[in-house]
């Protein structure tokens, strides 16, 4: 298969490899947008601890997908 010129070429990264990357990077984003609201907001309890809950699982996905990534890459 051909690649498109002036673009890297991808084809030994795997999907979920590539996904990881993403994730982890808008974990990033995340974490930061919940902290200043936190901080910044003065929201009700409830709406805080379902922020807190929304962030927790996103946490818990990208470590998920992290354990996932290192238990089924190859040796090499």
């Amino acid at each position: 298969m051909s690649s498109i010129p002036g673009l890297p070429d991808f084809s030994g990264v795997d999907a979920l490899y590539a996904g990881l990357i993403l994730s982890t990077c808008f974990l990033g984003i995340t974490i930061l947008q919940s902290w200043n609201y936190g901080n910044h907001n003065r929201d009700s309890w409830g709406l805080r601890s379902f922020v807190a809950l929304l962030v927790a699982c996103d946490v818990w996905s990208t470590v998920a997908t992290a354990i996932i990534c290192i238990l089924t890459c190859p040796s090499t």
